[in-house]
C-alpha cells in the first residue's frame, strides 16, 4: 500500500501526508487481521503546515472510535495555534472562543444586576432553552457537514475548562454526553477546512443597552427582560477563507475579524 505524498499522480488530500515519503510507511500491518494508519493527514489534527499531531486510527478489520470520536482524530475542538475554537487565555484576560454561547457567563440578569444567567432549558437563560439563546455548536459554522440535531457534548472533555461540556452533560442529560454526527462524509475529510454559516436567526441574552449600535441584530422584547433576547440573521453571514475573515452580526459587521487573531473587546464593539 502507498500513502507517500511524494508520489506523482495523486490527489490533493494525500498531498498532505507530509511525514510519509515512501511506499510502506505510515501505516502498522500485521497479517490479515491488522491494519491500522499511523502519520495520515485524514487522523489528525489538522494542522499540516508544521507539525501535526497524529493519531492512529482504528484497526481496519473490525476495529472503531467510541466516546469522544472526534477527539481520536482531530482534538475536540482542535486547539492548536491559530484556531479560535478555544483559547485558553485570551488577551481579554480570560478564557473564550466559539462555544455554548456569546458572553454567556456574563449576561446580565436585569438593568444593573449582572451575573450568570444559568443552564436549562426553560426560562431566561444564558444556555439551554433554543428560544432564547443559540447554543454555538459545530453546526454553527459548518452546517452541512456535521449534524444539527445530535449536538458533540465532549468538547474540552477531560479539562478544567469552564467550556467543558461534560461537566454538566452526563449519559442521562436531557442532552446526553454524546458524539456529534457527520452529515456529509465527503466534506468531513477533504483537505480543506470548510465554513458554512447555519441558516439560522441566531439568538443571545447578550444584549446591547442600545440596539442600533449593534449592526445586524434585532430585539425582541424590551431590555434585559426574562423572555426577552437580541437575535441576527445568520443566512447572511460571509467567510473568506483566503484571509481567513468573516463578516457577522456575532462580531457586530466589524471588517477583518481574522480567525485565531489576538482580538480585543474593541475589535467587535466599536462605541457601543
Amino acid at each position: 500500500m502507498d500513502l507517500s505524498s511524494n508520489a506523482l499522480g495523486i490527489g490533493a488530500l494525500r498531498k498532505l501526508n507530509k511525514q510519509i515519503l515512501t511506499a510502506g510507511a505510515g501505516y502498522t500491518k500485521d497479517g490479515t487481521t491488522t491494519f491500522t494508519c499511523d502519520l495520515v493527514y485524514c487522523h489528525s489534527d489538522g494542522r499540516n503546515t508544521v507539525n501535526p499531531a497524529y493519531r492512529k486510527s482504528p484497526n481496519w478489520y473490525g476495529g472503531a472510535f467510541t466516546g469522544n470520536k472526534c477527539a481520536m482524530c482531530h482534538d475536540n475542538p482542535p486547539l492548536y495555534e491559530g484556531q479560535s475554537h478555544y483559547v485558553a487565555q485570551s488577551s481579554m484576560g480570560k478564557e473564550s472562543g466559539h462555544m455554548i454561547g456569546i458572553h454567556y457567563r456574563n449576561n446580565s440578569k436585569g438593568n444593573n444586576r449582572n451575573g450568570f444567567l444559568g443552564y436549562s432549558s426553560s426560562g431566561s437563560t444564558a444556555h439551554g432553552n433554543s428560544a432564547v439563546s443559540t447554543t454555538i455548536s459545530c453546526n454553527t459554522c459548518h452546517s452541512g457537514i456535521v449534524g444539527s440535531t445530535k449536538v458533540d457534548t465532549y468538547a474540552m472533555a477531560g479539562t478544567s475548562s469552564i467550556f467543558n461540556c461534560g461537566s454538566c452533560h452526563k449519559a442521562d442529560s436531557r442532552t446526553p454526553l454524546q458524539a456529534g454526527e457527520i452529515t456529509d462524509a465527503a466534506l468531513h475529510v477533504n483537505g480543506a477546512k470548510n465554513v458554512a454559516f447555519a441558516p439560522i436567526d441566531f439568538k443571545t441574552k447578550a444584549q446591547l443597552s442600545v440596539a442600533a449600535n449593534a449592526l445586524g441584530w434585532t430585539r425582541n422584547g424590551d431590555y434585559k427582560a426574562d423572555n426577552s433576547y437580541d437575535y441576527a440573521d445568520l443566512r447572511v453571514s460571509a467567510w473568506d477563507a483566503q484571509t481567513k475573515t468573516c463578516l457577522t452580526a456575532c462580531h457586530v459587521n466589524q471588517p477583518n475579524i481574522t480567525w485565531g487573531a489576538q482580538l480585543q473587546c474593541v475589535s467587535c464593539h466599536v462605541n457601543q
